[in-house]
């Protein structure tokens, strides 16, 4: 999960007690890089807390997280934690130490923090070890897809705007006493 923003002139909840930033908006990973014009709004809510208005829109160029946002899920147990464990060791040999047959953790850990350190382009770095991660999980787990109809929003045709700033008022109304 990644926070938005978490500061901001403006606060998004005020009532006769104080005013504060209680409301901290977050979002997933895909949405990250698709969230632009993030603020506060002076629109009436019929609440104690501010309208924060946001626009989705196309993908961030410049996001370093928008390659890594189309991660699949897994199911996580622990058979599948010790297989990744395992997993994880044998393609770190193999894929970033180069079969170097390095017989303990330490070593491993040592070599690979040089090898940080005297990388020109981390980015690269960072890159050859997400695709490990990601192969180590692969093999570890299984993956698992949220299906389409059950992350659709389902309406009902009758609700109106009319209804939501009742239903607002009410809730404000209620939260008052």
């Amino acid at each position: 999960m990644y926070i938005l923003k978490e500061e901001s002139l403006q606060t998004t909840f005020r009532s006769t007690r104080g005013a504060s930033n209680i409301d901290i908006p977050i979002t997933n990973g895909r949405l990250f890089s698709t969230v632009t014009d993030w603020e506060i709004s002076d629109q009436d809510s019929c609440s104690d807390h501010s309208v924060i208005s946001y626009v989705i829109g196309q993908p961030k160029p410049t996001s370093c997280l928008s390659k890594y946002n189309d991660a699949a899920r897994y199911k996580v147990n622990k058979v599948g934690k010790q297989k990744f464990q395992e997993n994880l060791i044998r393609l770190t040999e193999k894929n970033l130490l180069k079969n170097q047959n390095l017989n303990e953790l330490a070593e491993m850990d040592n070599t690979l923090s040089i090898r940080v350190t005297q990388e020109p382009d981390v980015g690269k770095l960072v890159d050859e070890f997400y695709e490990v991660l990601e192969e180590a999980y692969r093999r570890s787990f299984q993956t698992t897809r949220a299906s389409q109809l059950k992350m659709a929003r389902r309406t009902v045709p009758w609700w109106s705007e009319k209804l939501t700033t009742m239903r607002k008022r009410l809730n404000a109304l209620r939260r008052r006493f």
